[in-house]
């Protein structure tokens, strides 16, 4: 699922993208950094854009993307937990496994 979300991400952006604007940084309570960058698009509104990372083994790190107030990582957990709520943690851990259509909408 990631891999799609990164394909229409680009696709999507490389359709309407003019810039990115970055907007600063900002450390988190946990040591982390937050990259706060706009998208300028050529006709549409600004689309803000956060990057969470965290540096280990000499590398900056992306952990969590942040478009328009929507957590990626948080969008991934409420659907998880929905899942195994509903079906339990086994079936969840074979549809991410499996990649089951529908499984992670």
């Amino acid at each position: 699922m990631g891999r799609q979300y990164r394909a229409i991400m680009t696709q999507r952006i490389s359709l309407c993208l003019d810039t990115v604007r970055r907007k600063g940084a900002r450390r988190s309570r946990w040591g982390d950094d937050v990259r706060r960058t706009e998208i300028l698009q050529v006709d549409g509104p600004v689309i803000p854009v956060n990057y969470a990372l965290f540096f280990r083994d000499e590398q900056w790190k992306v952990f969590d993307v942040t478009i328009e107030g929507v957590s990626l990582v948080q969008n991934y957990r409420a659907q998880f937990g929905d899942i195994a709520r509903a079906d339990g943690l086994d079936a969840l851990i074979e549809r991410v496994q499996t990649g089951t259509p529908g499984a992670l909408e």
